[in-house]
C-alpha cells in the first residue's frame, strides 16, 4: 500500500468515524455554519452545539486552515465544557486546547499599570500623560503574556472568558491572529452599549468567520438582535446605527425606556436575518412546571404589604428597613417572599471612614417548610435547587445538612450526575451555562425567582438535554400575592416571545428553501429545453 492510499484509508476512516458520533441535525449545522462565514446558531441546550462548532474547526482544519481558533463564552464553559467535549468527539480528539485565564491576565495587567502610574508619579508626569502611559503599559503587558502563552503552548483552539474580551483586543489591535471566533453564548453581546461589544467591533473587520451560538437571543425581547446581528454581519442587515434601527421597527416609551415592536415589524426583522440564523429546537418532550403555593401568615403578610405600599417596614424588633429606591424595593420585596430582609447599616471603623454591614432579619420560613415536603413527596429523588439570594443560601444549607453546593470548576458534576448528591444548589448566574447534569435528577426548584428568562431557561435545561431518561419537573415555589406572582408573569411572557421568534424564522427559512428549491428545477427545466432538437432536425 502506497502512502497516498495509507493517508486516503485514514481520512475515510475519520470520516467513517464523524458518522457514528454526529447526529443528522449537528451536521446540518456544521454544513450551515461551513457555508456561511458570519453566522448564528440558536440551537437549544442539550442538542451538541459545542460538538457541531468543534466539527466546522476540524473542517477548517482537513480544508488546510491553521490559523488558530478562538472561542469566547462564560468562564465554566470554556473551562470545562469545550475541553471534555473535544475529548468526547472521536473528529475532535486531535485538536489542542488551551484556555487565556483571564485572573492572570487582569492580574498581569493591573500590576504592569500600577507599576506605570507609579513611576509617572516620580517622574512628575501630567494627568493626561500618566493616563496614557498607564494604558500603553497595560496594553503591552497583555500582549506579553498572551503571546507568552502562544508561544509556549501553541494550540488549534484558544478560549477567553467573555469578562476578559476588551484586554485581548486591546493586546493585539490591528494585529489580531483570530481568523475564525466563535463565540459561544452571544447572548452576551446583546447590548452594542458595552465594553466588551465595542471591543469585538474593532476587530470584527479582521475577523473572516464568526459564528455565534446561544439557545436565547431573544429572552429579553427583539432589541437585542441589533447587537448581536449587527457584528456578525458588519451592519449590512440592520444598519450601523441602533437609534435609526430602533425607530423603523420599534416604539419607544421615553419614561419607562421600553422598546414595543411595531406591528408587521416581527416578520421584516426575521425576514432580514433568515439567511444567515438557523434555529434547531429539541423535539424531546417539553418540562412539567409546577406551581406550589407557599402559605405565610396574616402578620408576615402585613409586614410584606408595609414594605410595597410605603418603602418602609417596622419589624417586630422594633427595627426600620426602608428601600430608598424602586430598584431597592424590588430586591426587598424578593428578599421577603423568599423569608428575609436585609438592612445595610454604617458602621464608624475610623475617622469619617465607615463601613457598611449587613445584617439579615427572619421573616418567614415559608418556602423551606414547602422545600421539605416537596423532599417528602419526591421520596428521594435528587433536586437540583435554584437560589438567588445569599442567605437563602446560608438558610438551605441550615435546613438541608445533606445539600451540596456547585463549586465554580464544576468538580461536583461526575457527584451528581452519580445519583450521589440529593440536594445541589446552584446560583442561575453561575450555573446558567456549559453543565450537563441530566444524569442525575429530573427535578429542577426555583426557591428564589428571577427576572431573566435567559437564565432561568438555561437553567432547567441544566436537567432537559438529550441523555435524560425521565420527563423534566420545573417546581416554583410561590407566595402568592406577592412580587414571585410577577416574577412568574414576567417569565413566561418573555418565553411566549422567543418561541414566536424561533417559529416565525424557521418558518421563513423553509420559504426561502422552497424558493431555491423550485428556481433550481426551472433551472433544470431550462437547460433540458436548451439541449432539444429544433423540428427539423427531428
Amino acid at each position: 500500500m502506497t502512502a497516498l492510499q495509507r493517508w486516503i484509508d485514514d481520512k475515510f476512516s475519520q470520516v467513517e468515524l464523524w458518522l457514528k458520533d454526529m447526529h443528522g441535525y449537528q451536521d446540518t449545522g456544521s454544513d450551515f455554519m461551513w457555508d456561511n462565514p458570519a453566522s448564528a446558531l440558536f440551537i437549544d441546550t442539550g442538542l451538541g452545539k459545542t460538538g457541531t462548532a468543534l466539527h466546522l474547526i476540524y473542517r477548517l482544519r482537513m480544508a488546510g486552515d491553521t490559523d488558530p481558533v478562538l472561542v469566547i463564552g462564560p468562564i465554566r464553559v470554556v473551562e470545562v465544557t469545550w475541553p471534555d467535549e473535544i475529548a468526547k468527539w472521536s473528529f475532535s480528539s486531535f485538536l489542542t486546547y488551551e484556555v487565556i485565564k483571564d485572573d492572570d491576565l487582569v492580574s498581569g495587567v493591573n500590576k504592569a499599570g500600577q507599576a506605570a502610574r507609579r513611576q509617572a508619579k516620580l517622574n512628575g508626569c501630567s494627568k493626561d500623560l500618566t493616563e496614557a502611559m498607564v494604558k500603553e503599559a497595560r496594553r503591552n503587558e497583555a500582549k506579553r503574556l498572551v503571546m507568552a502563552l502562544m508561544v509556549d503552548r501553541p494550540a488549534d483552539i484558544y478560549s477567553i472568558n467573555r469578562e476578559a474580551i476588551e484586554f485581548l483586543v486591546d493586546a493585539f489591535g490591528k494585529h489580531w491572529p483570530f481568523k475564525t471566533v466563535i463565540i459561544d453564548e452571544s447572548s452576551c453581546l446583546k447590548d452594542h452599549t458595552t465594553k466588551r461589544w465595542k471591543a469585538m467591533w474593532k476587530v470584527r473587520l479582521l475577523i473572516k468567520r464568526m459564528h455565534q451560538l446561544t439557545a436565547t437571543p431573544t429572552t429579553e425581547g427583539y432589541i437585542h438582535l441589533f447587537a448581536q446581528i449587527t457584528l456578525l454581519d458588519g451592519g449590512k442587515r440592520f444598519g450601523k446605527s441602533f437609534r435609526k434601527w430602533a425607530d423603523k421597527f420599534f416604539t419607544h416609551n421615553q419614561y419607562t425606556r421600553k422598546y414595543t415592536l411595531r406591528e408587521g415589524a416581527e416578520k421584516d426583522i426575521m425576514e432580514l436575518i433568515s439567511d444567515i440564523c438557523m434555529v434547531m429546537r429539541d423535539d424531546s418532550p417539553k418540562p412539567d412546571f409546577i406551581i406550589h403555593p407557599v402559605k405565610i401568615n396574616d402578620q408576615q403578610m402585613a409586614l410584606y404589604r408595609s414594605m410595597e405600599r410605603g418603602f418602609i417596614v417596622e419589624l417586630p424588633d422594633g427595627t426600620e428597613v426602608e428601600a430608598e429606591s424602586a430598584a431597592a424595593l424590588n430586591q426587598k420585596l424578593s428578599q421577603m417572599a423568599s423569608g428575609v430582609l436585609y438592612e445595610e447599616i454604617l458602621e464608624e471603623v475610623g475617622e469619617d471612614e465607615f463601613q457598611a454591614r449587613r445584617v439579615v432579619h427572619h421573616i418567614h420560613d415559608g418556602k423551606i417548610e414547602a422545600l421539605k415536603q416537596l423532599q417528602e413527596e419526591l421520596n428521594g429523588e435528587s433536586m437540583l435547587v435554584a437560589y438567588y439570594h445569599q442567605a437563602s443560601l446560608d438558610r438551605l444549607l441550615a435546613a438541608f445538612p445533606e445539600a451540596k453546593v456547585m463549586d465554580k470548576k464544576g468538580k461536583l458534576i461526575k457527584e451528581w450526575n452519580a445519583g450521589k448528591i440529593p440536594i445541589l444548589l446552584l446560583h442561575p448566574q453561575s450555573g446558567a451555562h456549559g453543565l450537563n447534569l441530566q444524569k442525575g435528577g429530573r427535578h429542577c426548584v426555583f426557591f428564589d425567582l428571577i427576572w431573566s428568562e435567559e437564565l432561568h431557561y438555561q437553567f432547567w435545561r441544566r436537567l432537559a438535554r438529550q441523555g435524560q431518561e425521565w420527563l423534566v419537573m420545573v417546581h416554583y415555589l410561590i407566595v402568592k400575592g406577592t412580587i414571585d406572582d410577577l416574577y412568574l408573569e414576567c417569565l413566561q411572557n418573555k418565553r411566549d416571545l422567543q418561541e414566536t421568534f424561533f417559529k416565525l424564522l424557521n418558518r421563513i427559512r423553509a420559504r426561502l428553501r422552497r424558493a431555491m428549491k423550485k428556481r433550481e428545477e426551472l433551472a433544470q427545466i431550462s437547460i433540458f429545453n436548451s439541449r432539444l432538437p429544433e423540428d427539423d432536425e427531428l
